[in-house]
């Protein structure tokens, strides 16, 4: 058995299947682990778009910049930034982030883009550690990066990325959870925190068998949890799927006043859930315009 050293710790990589790859991430110098679940290949395409898109190995799928200015999060207040970003390409992004992410413990990013300026415009934002994991290259822009994102004051103890086995139909590719686990002060359970972007345009099966990736995690993790980001719940059954995931691992939705979460298919895509967490100050930054997404903030306090 192959035995892989990480930051001084010794991880050994387990025996499993060809589709499913999990090993300790030893090419960088991390103070944390980093594990993988997924594809650790290219995915064959034809036609048009097989020169837009490529899916990169593992090795090359994980990204952190910024410095945590925290050894752990307060466990009677976190307050928590959740957004689909439309890879900060609009104009006012970087202000709408930097003003309404500045007093923000924990980041849930999707569509993120790892390019030039969105690296500089989060490292702007103080003390905040960022964890990157790719779905795909953007061939056309030179192999740039987009995933899903999570940043804290908090640097994590585990930082898991996950890649779908199903793929989004005509561009072919993968859709990522980025998992982390967070240290509480006084605690020895941890926060378990999920950023989703969910597979679209695909059947109602793939998209529960991408939640059930996240299920994985929730199943084996006794400390608080927060689940949240646009899951794509275009449709009724999608939506009623999300409920019963919930249900199963006994999350609670955050409840927004004033809700002005974008429901352009009639159900609403973007979520938050917890569980061993109480939630006030829960609002929707409707006056944000820099994504065709709308904002969550919230925060929450261990029970």
């Amino acid at each position: 058995m192959k035995t892989w050293t990480l930051q001084g710790r010794l991880l050994n990589q387990v025996k499993i299947p060809a589709l499913l790859t999990l090993l300790a991430f030893g090419t960088q110098a991390f103070s944390y682990q980093v594990f993988f679940e997924g594809r650790d290949q290219d995915i064959e395409r034809k036609g048009h778009f097989q020169k837009k898109f490529k899916v990169p190995p593992f090795s090359e799928s994980h990204m952190s910049f910024g410095q945590a200015s925290n050894a752990s999060l307060n466990p009677n207040s976190i307050k928590v930034f959740v957004w689909n970003m439309l890879k900060g390409e609009r104009k006012k992004f970087e202000r709408d982030i930097k003003h309404h992410g500045a007093d923000r413990d924990l980041f849930i990013l999707q569509e993120g883009y790892h390019n030039n300026n969105n690296v500089r415009v989060l490292s702007e934002i103080p003390g905040t550690h960022w964890d990157f994991a790719t779905s795909f290259w953007w061939m056309k822009e030179g192999a740039t990066p987009g995933g899903t994102m999570l940043g804290s004051k908090v640097e994590p103890s585990v930082f898991l990325m996950k890649r779908t086995h199903d793929l989004e139909p005509i561009i072919k590719t993968p859709k990522t959870l980025s998992i982390g686990k967070y240290p509480i002060a006084g605690m020895q359970e941890e926060l378990l925190v999920i950023s989703i972007h969910g597979l679209n345009f695909t059947n109602t099966q793939a998209f529960e068998s991408h939640m059930k990736l996240a299920e994985a995690e929730m199943a084996t993790h006794t400390g608080p949890v927060i689940f949240a980001g646009d899951f794509n719940t275009r449709n009724w059954d999608r939506y009623n799927a999300m409920v019963d995931m919930a249900n199963r691992n006994k999350l609670h939705p955050v409840v927004f006043k004033d809700d002005k979460r974008i429901k352009p298919f009639g159900v609403y895509l973007d979520h938050s859930y917890v569980r061993g967490l109480s939630v006030k100050n829960a609002r929707v930054l409707k006056d944000v315009k820099s994504s065709d997404h709308k904002a969550m903030t919230f925060e929450v306090a261990v029970e």
